[in-house]
């Protein structure tokens, strides 16, 4: 019976992943819809950002694949 018990945190997670599903359109929604959702849930990112993000990715991938990587 233990092995069946969930700790609060698991339960919680599993929730928010659940309801988080429940929040992005379907596949097979029409692009207008993709199109308001994603306006609504993401912002453009002005230079100094993306310098930020690419030099983020660039270290990440470096150090995934043991070579110096460039991301454009």
């Amino acid at each position: 019976m233990k092995a069946f018990q969930k700790s609060r945190r698991k339960v919680l997670k599993g929730l928010a992943a659940g309801i988080g599903a429940l929040a992005l359109p379907t596949p097979d929604a029409s692009a207008s819809v993709w199109e308001a959702f994603f306006q609504k849930h993401f912002r453009e990112l002005d230079k100094s950002e993306l310098q930020r993000v690419l030099a983020r990715l660039e270290k990440e991938y470096s150090k995934e694949f043991g070579k110096d990587v460039t991301v454009k």
